[in-house]
Parts: C-alpha cells; structure tokens; sequence
C-alpha cells in the first residue's frame, strides 16, 4: 500500500484510521434494555444474553428472589412482580458487577455500556422473552476506536457505508 504520505504513527494526519485504529474517535458502544411488563417476565426463563467487545457472552438470567453482586458471565436478576423500575435496577445491578459492562437504570430503562472501547463492542443483545413481553432492547451501537479485527474490518451487510472493491493483486 506505497501510495501517500503517512505520518510516524502509522497515519496520514496523526489521528486518522491505522491498522489499529479505524479512526481518531475512541468511544465504547452502548446499549438499552427496557422492564416493558415485570408481570411477564417469569423466573428461569427470561434471560438477556450480551457480547461483549473481547466475545464473551454474559447472560443475565431472572430470579425470583436473588440479584448477583459478583463478576460472573452468568448473573441473575430479582423480579420485582407489577414493578418494572426495581427489576430494571436489579438487571443494572447484575450486569454492572461484570467487569465487561456498566450498567445503570433510569426508571425502567437500563443503559448498557461495555467496558471496552472500539467497534467490537458493536454487538447484538439477545432477549429470551417467550411469554407476553416483558422486555425489550436496541443492541450496542456507538463504538468507535479500535476495529474489531487489527488491520480493518469489511462489513458486507447493511451496517457497512461504504463499498470496497479489492483487485487481487495479479
């Protein structure tokens, strides 16, 4: 790649995209969980499954009576039956204990950020919501820095912007 002048940071401007860096922002992703129905969240069955930037899946599973307040990839959060405010606080409580994620709550709205700065954290939640929703959620969106895989990422679905055509080099 011997076209144009690059800087001894591996950059064009010093703060532009290199091999490590996509670009000169460096923000960790976030996402929202919402308590639509505490009612119909049931013990055992509901769960929110969460990538975090380095892969690992952290899965917080409902519990009748108990909120994990210890790092672990498998938490579990209380159900406060009729009130979706304490069960989000519980969820946030669960999955702010990891040291992937923060996580707080605002009435029913819990605010999931990884640890973890860089497009890797770009991840999909996972609801497992069989019965009458109780739950929903917008995945992690926002991480900026670091590319998920060193030396660039090509995204051929829809969260690409932009179109590559590579030659094969004959």
């Amino acid at each position: 790649f011997g076209v144009g002048r690059w800087h001894a940071a591996g950059t064009n401007d010093g703060i532009g995209s290199n091999w490590i860096n996509a670009n000169g922002t460096i923000t960790a992703a976030s996402a929202i969980v919402t308590v639509t129905d505490a009612n119909n969240i049931v013990a055992s069955t509901h769960s929110i499954a969460i990538v975090t930037t380095d892969g690992t899946t952290v899965t917080a599973t409902a519990n009748a009576s108990t909120t994990t307040s210890t790092d672990t990839n498998s938490p579990t959060f209380a159900i406060s039956a009729g009130n979706n405010n304490a069960t989000a606080a519980n969820i946030a409580t669960c999955l702010n204990a990891n040291g992937k994620l923060s996580a707080t709550a605002e009435g029913a709205v819990v605010t999931i950020t990884q640890a973890t700065t860089g497009h890797g954290g770009n991840t999909q939640i996972t609801l497992t919501d069989p019965d009458a929703a109780g739950l929903s959620k917008t995945n992690f969106t926002g991480g900026s820095g670091e590319w998920a895989t060193q030396g660039g990422d090509i995204y051929t679905d829809a969260s690409s912007s932009y179109n590559v055509t590579l030659d094969t080099g004959l």
